[in-house]
């Protein structure tokens, strides 16, 4: 399962769950999550406001993120063998080539979000 903030900031996937003895005395075991988000007891009675859960990885991306390198345009779904399993992938622009083209789950790498880029700008002021 993945987690990301309402606020697309930080994501992670839940790797595992506490066991400790101040968890179970609580008994809220709090989940190990990848890349330092940390959600606690307190986030549980706020109904974990400040956070949404995915199955797959795929699903929290949006278009404008950044995936790999390549900026996502879109999100697709597509029929498999024309039953009612479909699959999701991203079409991606590179950088590079102007040529768009496909990125299934699988291939994901590395997700920079359109928000974790815009916190990182930096806007040049020119003296006039």
């Amino acid at each position: 399962m993945w987690v990301i903030t309402n606020d697309r900031m930080e994501l992670g996937q839940i790797k595992d769950f506490c066991t400790c003895e101040m968890c179970e005395k609580r008994g809220f075991y709090e989940p190990i999550i990848t890349n330092q988000i940390y959600i606690t007891d307190y986030d549980k009675s706020q109904r974990f406001h400040g956070y949404k859960f995915y199955d797959n990885l795929i699903d929290l991306i949006k278009p404008g993120d950044i995936v790999n390198g390549h900026k996502v345009l879109q999100i697709y779904k597509k029929n498999i063998l024309n039953i009612r399993f479909f699959e999701k992938y991203l079409e991606c622009r590179s950088y590079k080539s102007s040529q768009p083209f496909n990125l299934y789950e699988k291939d994901i790498k590395n997700i920079v979000t359109k928000e974790q880029l815009e916190s990182m700008k930096y806007v040049v002021e020119r003296d006039k």
